[in-house]
């Protein structure tokens, strides 16, 4: 009973911070507990199928301070990166590809053993010029995609996976929160056969950057989670 409850507690507390979703006030924010909670509620899609192990979730976290931003917007990006990087490691037997294009219909041949697979989350701060950024980097070690796949990744409507799987909004949403909503920036790099990295860059007060614009889209934060 004293398990069970404490769960329940975790899943309660973890829902609280998305129940914020379509909040437009900004706020100061823990950006770590954001990505707990993200986390968290992806947790039942990490475990082991017929076609992977479980994934394993790696938390480099540096010191960083409360962010001034719209915090329910960047939970919905924190999901949608780590359903992308989930996607991205469960091979699929048909066209091996989510809306980012994370994995080709190509499987890359090794020599080497099977790699477990891990989603590492990376936390820090940096500077440029005038203008101070929490940056949060979000690595897979799946196959990765081409140049030609990434370069249009963030195009909306673009998307690699069958036919009825995919929308092609997911990163094209989540970039515009992140360089029209924040006044950041959303990065891709990856190899194929090596993995992909996602890098935020969130500047640490929206107050200081240029007005930020009202978002026009609704992001579905959680698989399966209908928005009005």
């Amino acid at each position: 009973m004293g398990t069970g409850a404490e769960r329940i507690t975790t899943i309660v507390r973890s829902l609280q911070t998305f129940s914020h979703l379509d909040e437009s006030a900004t706020k100061s924010a823990d950006l770590h507990q954001g990505l707990d909670s993200a986390i968290f509620l992806v947790t039942s899609q990490m475990g082991a199928t017929a076609h992977r192990p479980a994934i394993t979730i790696i938390r480099h976290y540096g010191e960083i301070p409360m962010v001034y931003c719209y915090p329910g917007q960047l939970n919905q990006v924190f999901m949608g990166l780590l359903t992308n990087a989930i996607d991205a490691l469960t091979p699929i037997p048909t066209v091996c590809a989510l809306d980012s294009g994370l994995e080709t219909t190509a499987p890359v041949k090794t020599a080497s053993a099977p790699k477990i697979p891990t989603i590492t989350i990376t936390t820090d701060t940096l500077q440029q010029g005038n203008t101070q950024f929490v940056r949060i980097r979000f690595t897979d070690n799946g196959m990765g995609m081409s140049e030609a796949i990434r370069e249009r990744i963030f195009d909306p409507f673009f998307t690699t996976k069958p036919v009825g799987a995919g929308m092609g909004l997911g990163l094209s949403m989540s970039y515009q929160i992140m360089v029209t909503n924040h006044k950041g920036k959303l990065l891709c790099d990856s190899r194929l056969g090596e993995g992909t990295t996602f890098t935020l860059q969130i500047p640490l007060n929206l107050k200081l950057q240029d007005e930020p614009a009202v978002p026009t889209l609704s992001v579905a934060a959680m698989p399966g989670m209908l928005m009005p």
